[in-house]
């Protein structure tokens, strides 16, 4: 089985008050993650045949990750999408009701590509074609990660019931953890609800992230852990996509063999460092050497 791990979801370049832009995207931040750790994601996705999406797949290219399943949509555009940073840091996003990212199409020779890891967010899933796309890629032997972005009005409970049903890995945060758990009439307890959704929907591991808190897991054994994240006096720019890069370290490991109890900490202390830069991505080679640095030298995740 290929090492390699399938990312499927939305290209989409963040476009901020102040004029910059950023690669953004759920997949394709938990694919840039992964390149710079040293692993080979097969990014699955869709960008228009515009400007846009050619100074997107230049900038994909020149970062070093595969386009081969980049597929180019003649009649919709590049995905973008406006943030709004508050003063209080809360972020705001304003979204394309079409773009390419939601007509993805997958050729043959990946329907039948095995892999260890099949990772999936729930937003690019908005649409019947990219849903049906990824839905087709699920299969028996290849462990699934799905993760929960409710990003109104682009979202339902079917689609959402039937994208973390039996998933291995499911991520989601606090937020999100009580709207499925008033949905399903459970409790509004954190911990309580957290077990109530996982077996629930059979998930095998439940991340939940509480921002700058931490995380907290739940396994299908019935294994609990918790990790805080621990502050320094580095200057937060954005927590745009602090949940991707939480997804990528958590992806990481798993393909290297830990357990989700040894690398929740991990995972948050990668989250709480992607805060340092604005927008989800960076090409600083220092933040991913640093990273793996503190990971396999068993350091604390300070930032």
């Amino acid at each position: 089985m290929s090492h390699a791990p399938l990312i499927y979801g939305e290209i989409i370049v963040d476009r901020f008050a102040n004029g910059v832009e950023v690669l953004g995207g759920c997949a394709l931040n938990v694919a840039w993650h992964l390149h710079a750790l040293g692993l080979n994601p097969l990014l699955v996705s869709a960008i228009g045949q515009d400007a846009l999406g050619t100074n997107v797949k230049s900038k994909i290219q020149k970062w070093g990750l595969q386009t081969e399943f980049i597929s180019e949509e003649p009649t919709h555009s590049t995905g973008a999408v406006d943030v709004a940073i508050e003063a209080d840091g809360k972020i705001s996003y304003r979204f394309q009701k079409q773009a390419a990212f939601d007509f993805i199409e997958v050729p043959e020779q990946l329907r039948v590509r095995s892999a260890q890891i099949l990772y999936g967010g729930t937003f690019a899933l908005r649409n019947r074609e990219s849903r049906e796309t990824f839905f087709r890629l699920r299969h028996s032997d290849c462990k699934v990660f799905i993760d929960v972005n409710f990003r109104p009005p682009f979202w339902t409970w079917n689609t959402l019931f039937r994208a973390i049903e039996s998933a291995d890995y499911v991520k989601m945060n606090e937020d999100e953890l009580q709207m499925i758990s008033a949905n399903i009439g459970a409790t509004s307890d954190l911990s309580l609800a957290a077990g109530v959704v996982r077996g629930k929907f059979n998930i095998g591991t439940l991340f939940v992230t509480l921002g700058d808190k931490g995380a907290f897991l739940i396994t299908d054994q019935g294994v609990t852990a918790q990790a805080t994240t621990r502050q320094s006096q580095n200057v937060v720019v954005d927590s745009v996509g602090a949940g991707d890069a939480f997804s990528a370290a958590c992806i990481y490991w798993i393909i290297h063999g830990r357990s989700p109890v040894e690398f929740l900490e991990d995972a948050c202390g990668f989250a709480t460092q992607s805060c340092l830069y604005r927008g989800a991505t960076t090409a600083s080679v220092e933040f991913y050497a640093k990273a793996k640095t503190r990971w396999f030298n068993h350091q604390p995740s300070t930032y």
